[in-house]
């Protein structure tokens, strides 16, 4: 995915201020070039990568969870915030990078995109200390829809409808969810609600606001954790 890309550079500069030294490491949906440059900053960790986060592994096990584009809709997201929890190690660290409601606002879709002060939100309650969240914006640009279409599925971004050229009149349209467009086509919101395909000869121009957040795992109601490896050596 060519956004992938865009992301590295933003995202190993939020690393570059974050301490940590871990020896396991939780990747969720990355690349592999993503993959290699972790293992290059951490050459001392084991990564594990996986995708998607339903394959779950061992809990209490990870000191880094480095998640792309985890969360869906809210529940989903407060789910999975849990899941990450559960997976860490206590002073562990959660990084994720997910889409905020700002991305994809040239188009109609039926995703639900989280704002960034929930996320900070939800990780207080779900027992992860100072949270951080950042947003940034991202322009990509496409030269045909079939490329735009197959790259917002891998995002899990369904229905994507192109609407009308702006400078024509506008209104709000509605596309038959029975009509769908050929993969080199875009669909075109008439003011009726109609809908029609155009061949894309302009290129496409589309936003991502990238929501970043870290925070690391606490100790909830100062319970003691003492790991296998400590209790042998007591023995």
């Amino acid at each position: 995915m060519h956004f992938f890309n865009i992301l590295i550079e933003p995202f190993f500069s939020r690393l570059s201020y974050i301490r940590i030294d871990p020896t396991e490491i939780l990747c969720i949906s990355a690349e592999a070039a993503v993959i290699t440059l972790l293992q290059a900053r951490y050459p001392k960790a084991k990564i594990t990568w996986i995708t998607p986060i339903d394959t779950i592994p061992k809990t209490n096990y990870y000191d880094f969870i480095i998640a792309f584009f985890p969360f869906q809709t809210p529940e989903d997201t407060r789910t999975k915030i849990k899941v990450f929890h559960e997976l860490l190690k206590i002073k562990g660290l959660l990084l994720f990078v997910t889409l905020g409601p700002d991305s994809y606002k040239e188009c109609a879709h039926d995703n639900q995109f989280i704002d960034m002060h929930y996320l900070g939100d939800w990780m207080k309650q779900l027992h992860f200390l100072d949270p951080v969240v950042d947003r940034e914006e991202v322009e990509l640009v496409y030269k045909d829809f079939s490329v735009l279409k197959k790259e917002a599925e891998l995002l899990s971004v369904s229905k994507i409808v192109i609407p009308q050229e702006s400078g024509e009149s506008s209104g709000t349209a509605s596309l038959d969810p029975l009509v769908k467009p050929e993969d080199d086509k875009a669909v075109i919101l008439r003011e009726n609600g109609e809908s029609s395909y155009s061949n894309t000869s302009k290129n496409i121009s589309i936003t991502l606001e990238l929501i970043f957040g870290h925070a690391w795992k606490q100790i909830i109601n100062d319970e003691i954790c003492i790991s296998i490896d400590e209790i042998q050596h007591r023995k």
